[in-house]
């Protein structure tokens, strides 16, 4: 009893904590970016985008995160429902807002409730769409430093960063087998019927139930989620005068979008996002005031893109008068 009232006690207090942690996170930056940058430089970025720019940005944002319901769909072998628009959208919209990634268990609790999905498989899916979220971004993000390794005095690494990106897609090819290979393997170490076989047969059900034209929509999908947020990203920049092609604009998204998987982030994980991608573009010779402002606006449109699908998707709900719950 006294265990259970310890449970209860950490589980308590660890939302505050997760929340408290954000705050100095993103205080931590926003001290350095007092100290640090130019405000008056850093408002005037923002005089160049009009109100039509602005909305012609914000459309362009709703396409990944569209594309990411159409690519979880195709994961899991399903047709394109609301339901899933309503997890992909609300998950994001939760992530992008909420401290610590808690807003990762919304497709979890999904795929249980509405797809019949034990625990361990809903996890496997949303562990195998984060894996190819990261496959696709060390690709992209090896690809463009190369293009950009003179800039950074990296030359004689450029052979070694495309020989990696072709490595990483040989393993996006590959990873359904070698997650099956496993599978059968660590039967020969394990106990076939014990909890440890059964749970890690459950969380690479997802990869190993993939057919080679789903996988190839999986890749597919995934490079499409990843260009068309990188073009958002590329035409803030073109915008603001704060990118100096789309090489670094891939860059600098690809830094952003580490730093913002990062488990202990900002309110809204604010200031790792930014901070990663000014690491980026400041070497390239963009002042720092407008590479900051770019992030800040482009950390911005993503978060209402998700907001706002996110907002259709339980308006949708509310409308339909439907018994099932919101997710």
């Amino acid at each position: 009893m006294f265990h259970s009232v310890n449970e209860g006690a950490n589980r308590g207090w660890s939302r505050p904590i997760a929340i408290a942690v954000s705050l100095a996170v993103t205080a931590f930056f926003g001290i350095i970016a007092v100290y640090f940058i130019d405000w008056n430089s850093f408002v005037a970025a923002y005089a160049k985008i009009s109100l039509t720019r602005l909305v012609i940005l914000s459309a362009l944002g709703l396409i990944p995160v569209l594309l990411r319901v159409l690519r979880l769909c195709v994961a899991i072998g399903q047709p394109v429902q609301w339901i899933f628009f309503r997890a992909v959208t609300l998950q994001g919209a939760a992530v992008a807002t909420l401290p610590a990634k808690i807003g990762e268990a919304v497709l979890p609790l999904v795929l249980m409730r509405h797809a019949e999905y034990s625990l361990p498989r809903a996890v496997g899916v949303l562990l195998l769409l984060r894996l190819y979220d990261l496959l696709t971004l060390m690709v992209m993000g090896a690809v463009s430093l190369a293009l950009l390794a003179t800039d950074f005095g990296m030359a004689g690494w450029r052979p070694l960063l495309l020989l990696g990106a072709a490595a990483t897609v040989g393993g996006m090819v590959l990873f359904p087998w070698l997650a099956a290979l496993v599978s059968r393997h660590i039967r020969n170490y394990l106990n076939p019927e014990g909890k440890i076989v059964r749970l890690v047969d459950q969380l690479s059900f997802a990869a190993r139930d993939l057919p080679k034209k789903r996988l190839a929509g999986l890749i597919a999908v995934s490079l499409c989620v990843w260009v068309s947020l990188f073009l958002v990203f590329y035409l803030t920049g073109m915008i603001i005068d704060a990118s100096p092609g789309p090489a670094a604009s891939v860059l600098a998204g690809v830094a952003g979008a580490l730093a913002f998987a990062l488990p202990v982030n900002g309110l809204a994980n604010l200031g790792p996002f930014e901070a990663a991608w000014a690491g980026v573009m400041i070497p390239l010779g963009v002042v720092p005031e407008h590479a900051i402002a770019t992030a800040v606006l482009s950390h911005f449109i993503m978060i209402f893109c998700n907001l706002a699908l996110a907002g259709v998707g339980v308006l949708h709900w509310g409308l339909s008068s439907s018994s099932n719950k919101l997710i």
